[in-house]
């Protein structure tokens, strides 16, 4: 274990943003939340601000709530509601937490100690160094927390002493975000035939694969449908004499 306080080592500023999450806001009781926060506008405003803070820090800054907007939401019912959202994920997250902390830990701290017996020579148990060789540890630990009503599950690790996530999922999402991220709107166009989104990466680009050939034919049929209706009779008559 890692004797330097996390007071020293973790920011104040992160500190009291999960301090505010957890025991000011998760940890409460939810029928507690709608009382208090329905009846006391104040404190409902307080603790929003404080919540946006930390949850909205990478939202774009023209979608960012001002006083005005704040006078037609019903906060508490705001509060409630990002409580039943982030609730399902901070009990999945702290279970994992303390299932670390009280049961893998403990086992690693007492093998490594066993270990430490069996390798010093005047260790009763140090003749049984070559069964330790072979005996059981705990490998790394990894917790699945599932995010309830989307299809993304985080991988938790707690293995350098500290909160680590691989979001496989959502790495797709923040890869594809980032792709997008400053691209030149007139990179993007609609296909003239079918409509769907064509990106123009040549000079004069205007329809999607296969598509080009598809709206000379419709532009020939609107421009000439007797002769299409004869070109297509032929067309079908050779095709059943091969046949």
């Amino acid at each position: 274990m890692k004797t330097t306080t996390t007071e020293n080592k973790y920011p104040f500023d992160a500190r009291r943003n999960i301090k505010t999450l957890v025991e000011d806001f998760l940890e409460k009781d939810r029928k507690g939340i709608l009382e208090k926060y329905l009846s006391d506008k104040v404190a409902a405003a307080e603790l929003f601000w404080k919540l946006h803070g930390v949850l909205m820090r990478n939202t774009l800054s023209i979608n960012q709530p001002d006083a005005e907007d704040l006078e037609d939401m019903d906060l508490g019912k705001v509060l409630v509601e990002w409580h039943l959202i982030l609730l399902p994920v901070w009990r999945k997250f702290k279970k994992a937490l303390f299932d670390f902390k009280e049961n893998v830990l403990p086992e690693r701290e007492s093998h490594e100690s066993m270990i430490k017996a069996v390798e010093d020579p005047s260790s009763p148990i140090h003749e049984y160094q070559d069964l330790m060789a072979t005996s059981y540890f705990s490998p790394e630990k990894f917790y699945d927390l599932k995010v309830r009503g989307t299809a993304y599950t985080v991988t938790l690790s707690f293995e350098s002493e500290k909160v680590g996530f691989l979001r496989r999922d959502l790495n797709i999402v923040n890869g594809f975000l980032d792709a997008l991220r400053d691209a030149p709107i007139d990179l993007f166009s609609r296909c003239r035939h079918c409509k769907k989104v064509i990106v123009i990466t040549r000079e004069g680009k205007a329809y999607c694969k296969g598509c080009a050939s598809k709206a000379k034919q419709k532009e020939l049929w609107e421009k000439d449908p007797e002769g299409c209706r004869e070109r297509e009779k032929i067309r079908y008559e050779e095709k059943r004499r091969k046949d």
